[in-house]
């Protein structure tokens, strides 16, 4: 069965830095958003809290997009798929509106 490790947290906290690390001790290929392709990164970076929500749902949706394709390969091969990564934001937003 195939395995996946996610990666979260924080912009700047080293998530890249882990994730080839991770790939180089486990001999496998990394999978990274597409942070360049992303049109409201710039002004993001400008005002966080006036484009993070734009930023967000552009990623979601490249997601999304994402694990729709790995779960039809998957259903081609055979193999199980997991959606938990592209409900992750979700979660992520309701235990920090908790705190």
């Amino acid at each position: 069965m195939k395995k996946f490790v996610a990666v979260a947290g924080n912009i700047g906290v080293g998530k890249s830095t882990l994730v080839a690390m991770l790939c180089e001790r486990l001999e496998s290929r990394p999978f990274y958003e597409p942070v360049s392709e992303n049109p409201y990164l710039a002004d993001f970076y400008s005002d966080m809290t006036a484009w993070s929500f734009h930023s967000q749902v552009f990623f979601l949706t490249r997601r999304l997009r994402a694990h729709r394709l790995v779960d039809r390969l998957d259903r081609v091969r055979g193999q199980p798929s997991e959606g938990r990564l592209a409900r992750k934001d979700r979660i992520d937003r309701l235990e920090n509106d908790r705190q």
